[in-house]
């Protein structure tokens, strides 16, 4: 690949924002920032240039293959339908969330969801951010053990997350609020929902030995792991002692403020910080990342709100936009260790997006993943 040279852009680095500054591209890698201009040029008339966008919980991909339920569309048209999507929104790196959860709800189900992350891998290479896969065990349902266990084996799980929605916890205090949120989403009767319920809880005195063996699994392979919806400090610090290092949606200012004292990544919806609360009983993520308990943001269901959510923070609690900017960027990056992406830093992967303002929303207008160029639109 030529060397080449960003002319003209606001350059948003970890420590501050570079006016009318120079960035060169050799090998897929920044080369330089500042300084004179290499090979050839590209004029980018002041917009932002950022780190492309870093998403580790995405569960979007679900609706792309069910858009309705019981109607399952052809895996890889769906995939490279939210290949696009993730594009449009700026994400260069994308963690697709997929659950194993006992055959439990549409496209839940750890047989579904395993022949989805085979058909994905096997794309990989002809898709234009770099996709991977953040599988959810659903602990109450051990259904989806041995499905994940090959998986991890076949090394096709980039991060994996615990999850727990019975109810009396988490996201479900209330039996009601569980019960309600499965005729809501998934056109369930009440009968039937209740009947769900009382089955998971029958189920959980299992999840102690799927965790354990998962946990092993995945720590011989440093795959990352994640928690969901803790609740509590006894939660947490569960989770960190199995060696979790993210704390995903946590419930409360409490939950969120230990897991981070004890080094955790935590994790917000960026729906969360667009909508100002979230969409059930958790915390608000603008108060959260105010508080200083959040440090990074996913954009959960939706796409296209990561980059609004960041510049969001960054107007109304008037964080430093590089700061804010690295809640979708080099914080979520932070998962894995061993590699160099997520910032704009001499010698890191040149996954690259422009942006400016259309109207009062930033829009995406340039994507490189890799140093190449994969999407243009001004």
């Amino acid at each position: 690949m030529p060397t080449y040279t960003l002319i003209n852009a606001k350059v948003v680095t970890p420590e501050t924002v570079l006016e009318d500054t120079n960035i060169t591209i050799s090998d897929g890698r920044i080369n330089a920032i500042g300084g004179s201009s290499q090979g050839k040029e590209l004029d980018l008339k002041g917009d932002y240039l950022l780190p492309g966008l870093v998403d580790l919980h995405c569960d979007a991909i679900e609706k792309e293959i069910e858009p309705r339920a019981g109607v399952i569309m052809p895996m890889d048209v769906a995939i490279r339908q939210i290949d696009t999507r993730n594009l449009v929104a700026g994400i260069t790196t994308i963690y697709h969330c997929l659950s194993f959860a006992g055959k439990e709800l549409g496209v839940r189900d750890p047989s579904l969801s395993s022949d989805i992350i085979d058909c994905l891998y096997k794309s990989r290479a002809d898709l234009s951010v770099k996709n991977r896969v953040h599988a959810r065990f659903e602990v109450t349902q051990v259904g989806g053990l041995p499905y994940l266990q090959r998986l991890i084996q076949e090394k096709k799980i980039d991060l994996l997350s615990f999850m727990d929605h019975g109810e009396g916890q988490g996201q479900f205090v209330k039996r009601e609020d569980y019960r309600d949120f499965l005729i809501k989403n998934y056109q369930l009767d009440k009968e039937e929902a209740e009947r769900r319920i009382d089955e998971k809880a029958k189920t959980r005195h299992q999840a102690e030995e799927a965790i354990s063996l998962l946990t092993k699994e995945s720590q011989r392979l440093n795959i990352p792991l994640a928690s969901h919806d803790d609740d509590s400090l006894e939660k947490v610090d569960q989770m960190h002692a199995l060696g979790v290092v993210a704390s995903e949606f946590p419930i409360n200012e409490m939950a969120a403020q230990h897991a981070r004292s004890l080094g955790m990544m935590t994790m917000a919806g960026a729906p969360n910080v667009l909508r100002g609360r979230s969409q059930g009983n958790g915390m608000s993520a603008l108060s959260a990342i105010q508080a200083g308990v959040i440090n990074v943001l996913a954009s959960d269901y939706l796409p296209n709100a990561l980059l609004p959510a960041a510049f969001k923070v960054h107007e109304v609690l008037k964080m430093p936009l590089p700061q804010a900017i690295q809640l979708v960027t080099a914080n979520p990056a932070g998962i894995q260790l061993d590699q160099k992406f997520g910032k704009i830093a001499e010698g890191y992967v040149a996954d690259l997006i422009t942006v400016k303002y259309k109207g009062n929303q930033p829009v995406v207008t340039r994507v490189w993943v890799d140093g190449e160029q994969v999407l243009r639109r001004i």
